[in-house]
């Protein structure tokens, strides 16, 4: 199973790579990139497009705000 930590580390602070490309990934934790999350058309494209290659299946609005809540703690 794919996990997150694939391309963004284990550390959400840190920047990560993508895998398959070997493309710079900004830092998930939003104190290392304040605007992760302020535009809502990207956000939602990012759970479209994630949420099933690591899942397996579209999150949940609860999943998709836990994990926002987890981000902005970091």
């Amino acid at each position: 199973m794919a996990a997150c930590a694939s391309c963004h580390t284990p550390d959400p602070t840190r920047p990560g790579r993508h895998v398959k490309t070997g493309r710079e990934i900004e830092p998930m934790a939003v104190s290392a990139t304040p605007t992760r999350f302020t535009d809502p058309a990207k956000v939602e494209k990012r759970f479209s497009r994630d949420c099933p290659n690591v899942l397996g299946r579209d999150c949940t609005a609860k999943e998709k705000g836990d994990f926002i809540l987890f981000l902005t703690g970091q």
